[in-house]
């Protein structure tokens, strides 16, 4: 009989005992959130998506970026051409506006030429005319009429031919002198016809350059807007990268602390169940 008494005492202490770890436990917390599988396959996807992207924008850029230092390097020696056709024209203009001062001189030397030839055949004219009226007779005839002894007529056939001699060595040198300035006229003009050309030449080199350089300045500034654009694009799509990075790191932050959460709780509900097997066994014992 006093044994019973004892063994129900026993068990009320163990019931009692288990109420009260019942009661001492906290309250379980809220589970935090957990993203999915898919939700984290789709954070990955677009991680991928975007960092191909910007590794296809870098290589983009680095070929344009080649293309806009060959673009320079064509530009340069473009600038080089335009400013040794430059040089060329503006040799060019000073030898033709030196052959037309040639030209000028050449045909001023000419014409003077001609005028002392006219002025030497005039003075010519003029002596015979006066021979004439004056009555003296340079011909063989009014030689021996005129001559007061064959000393005076020696000395007078002498004299006319000298006089002829002279004239006409005059008319001669005169009008070699008349040919040669021509022929130099001639030439010079032929000098300026060809300098005139050769700067005709030279200002359409220079066209040619200045059109290439324009070409090649244009082609160098697009390439540069080209260029721009695709690093603005590159930017905006590593802003994104790194938004698409940031959101799957929080992603599987999440995923985490719901592991941690899922970790604490076995483990609570593993002392929970220590915690009664005691019970249990202090109940049988």
């Amino acid at each position: 009989m006093r044994s019973g008494r004892v063994l129900v005492v026993l068990v009320v202490l163990a019931m009692l005992a288990g109420a009260s770890t019942a009661l001492a436990q906290p309250p379980v917390p809220p589970p935090p959130p957990n993203p999915s599988n898919q939700d984290l396959q789709n954070s990955r996807d677009a991680v991928a998506g975007r960092a191909a992207e910007v590794a296809r924008l870098t290589g983009r850029l680095t070929e344009l970026d080649a293309e806009a230092d060959e673009l320079q390097i064509v530009l340069a020696e473009q600038r080089e051409s335009a400013n040794a056709a430059r040089d060329a024209l503006d040799a060019a203009q000073a030898e033709a506006a030196a052959a037309a001062q040639r030209a000028q001189a050449a045909r001023a030397q000419t014409e003077a030429a001609g005028k002392a030839i006219e002025a030497a055949r005039g003075r010519l004219d003029e002596f015979v005319a006066g021979t004439y009226q004056t009555g003296i007779d340079l011909g063989p005839l009014g030689l021996l009429t005129s001559a007061t002894g064959p000393e005076d007529f020696v000395d007078r056939a002498q004299f006319t031919d000298v006089l002829t001699r002279q004239q006409a060595a005059a008319l001669d040198g005169l009008e070699r002198a008349r040919v040669e300035k021509a022929n130099a006229d001639s030439r010079a003009r032929a000098a300026e016809e060809e300098a005139q050309a050769r700067r005709a030449a030279a200002q359409e080199a220079k066209q040619a350059a200045d059109a290439a350089v324009a070409q090649a300045q244009e082609a160098a500034e697009e390439q540069a807007r080209r260029l721009a654009a695709v690093a603005a694009e590159q930017a905006e799509v590593q802003r994104r990268l790194d938004a698409a990075e940031a959101a799957d790191a929080g992603l599987r932050a999440q995923r985490r602390r719901f592991e941690d959460w899922q970790r604490q709780q076995a483990e609570a509900e593993a002392a929970r169940q220590r915690a009664a097997q005691q019970a249990a066994a202090a109940r049988a014992a």
